[in-house]
């Protein structure tokens, strides 16, 4: 048995967690909790896990698991150490991913998974893999995508009698308010981008009929 051999392998499940509770408290443990201390929560365990990593680098100890997204626990029936290219390209990616929600954290600020992948798209390749990353970083600690201050580009427009209350105190209000129409032009209202769910405090609507139209793009 080599010297590599005698050293115990750290996987991220111990880089990222920490944590030997059972599986019903993991699940508990924001319940009740509310925006600002998961916020912290996350900044502490962030900071302690990248110089848990450091240290597990510098001890060549670094690993990797598996676990499963759906319940977001991880599964020790394997493992494997980083030992190649790729592997360390994708950790790379992972500490890259990371330190953006560490930084939207921090500034308390919400940033796109498109800003992501446009802030190192060599390293990325492609808008998928932060994609995915995103949604590993947000089962390693338990939380929704929108409490890492990440959110998915707005996508889609509204119109109708709402008001949307955001967070920071903003409201917008969709309301079908008429613009001067061309001659020979009919009306047209000003439809609202449909913001993250994570920004959304409160709505107040007044609608008594929803019409969601759709368009698939082949």
């Amino acid at each position: 048995m080599n010297a590599s051999e005698d050293k115990e392998e750290i996987a991220f499940e111990d880089l990222f967690l920490r944590c030997n509770n059972e599986r019903s408290h993991k699940q508990d443990i924001f319940i009740g909790q509310n925006s600002s201390n998961i916020r912290e929560y996350l900044i502490v365990k962030i900071e302690e896990d990248i110089i848990n990593m450091i240290r597990a680098i510098s001890n060549h100890q670094l690993g990797t698991s598996t676990y499963s997204l759906q319940n977001q626990c991880f599964s020790r029936k394997r493992r494997k150490a980083i030992t190649s290219v790729q592997d360390y390209k994708s950790f790379a990616r992972y500490l890259r991913v990371l330190e953006s929600v560490y930084d939207a954290l921090v500034q308390d600020t919400v940033i796109t998974k498109r800003a992501i992948y446009y802030g190192d798209v060599e390293l990325f390749g492609s808008q998928k893999v932060v994609d995915q990353i995103i949604e590993e970083v947000a089962a390693n600690y338990r939380v929704p995508r929108h409490s890492l201050n990440i959110a998915a580009a707005s996508k889609g427009l509204i119109t109708g009698p709402m008001s949307i209350y955001l967070k920071d105190g903003t409201v917008l209000h969709c309301h079908c308010n008429p613009i001067k129409p061309v001659e020979g032009e009919p009306s047209t209202g000003l439809p609202v981008l449909i913001p993250s769910e994570g920004r959304i405090k409160s709505i107040q609507c007044d609608a008594r009929l929803v019409l969601v139209v759709e368009k698939e793009v082949g």
